[in-house]
């Protein structure tokens, strides 16, 4: 009778998901890549404008040029620093297993 409650039981419980090692997820780790690049995409197009507002003469105003073009440089460098940590707190963060689904055997 154990034998039927136990059959029973496991006839009411789906079967649990598989755990497949599978590497890195590269659609995660390719899109995280992107955003890394454009945040520094983003730094650079700041330290363009820091030298330009300072090395440009069309754009130089001696007292309000230093101000502005130290600001930028600044911006930039924060802008650098705050991608690569967004990027490898991002990459820390990618699963690296997945769970496969008994009739779903694509983790082979």
């Amino acid at each position: 009778m154990a034998d039927n409650e136990n059959a029973a039981d496991q006839a009411h419980h789906e079967p649990a998901a598989e755990v497949c090692e599978v590497g890195p997820d590269y659609q995660l780790a390719l899109a995280n890549e992107r955003t890394f690049i454009a945040w520094q995409g983003a730094a650079l197009y700041l330290l363009a404008a820091a030298l330009a507002v300072e090395f440009v003469p069309a754009l130089h105003v001696p007292p309000i040029s230093g101000v502005v073009g130290i600001t930028l440089a600044v911006a930039a460098i924060l802008n650098a620093g705050m991608g690569l940590l967004k990027w490898k707190h991002t990459d820390q963060t990618i699963p690296s297993r997945r769970a496969c689904a008994s009739r779903n055997r694509d983790c082979e």
